[in-house]
């Protein structure tokens, strides 16, 4: 089941507590997934939605597993996801790098 973290409105990148809730309630990970392509189209809407155009290089970059800690707070765990989707967006843009390419 896959979710994006920011929510229906956004603002963008920014993780929402829904996530982070469920992941709490049902004791089952989050998984940080980050997209970034060469060439693409940027929609004007809040989240800047990405419509990758054919044949460009495109790369997924997956993150660790995050488990909510009965011993943390929801924020420290929200916080904690936050990090590690920052982390993999960076990631993701740096893959492309090494092929000569940076990310739309």
């Amino acid at each position: 089941l896959g979710f994006t973290p920011d929510g229906p409105k956004g603002p963008r990148h920014i993780v929402k507590e829904g996530v982070v809730q469920l992941a709490r309630i049902s004791g089952r990970p989050i998984v940080p997934i980050a997209f970034a392509c060469s060439n693409g189209h940027r929609f004007q809407s809040w989240d800047r939605f990405l419509l990758p155009y054919p044949w460009g290089k495109a790369v997924y970059s997956f993150g660790e597993p995050l488990y909510y800690d009965k011993n943390e707070t929801t924020d420290d765990f929200q916080s904690r996801v936050q990090e590690a989707m920052v982390d993999n967006t960076r990631r993701a843009g740096e893959h492309l790098k090494q092929y000569g390419l940076s990310a739309v």
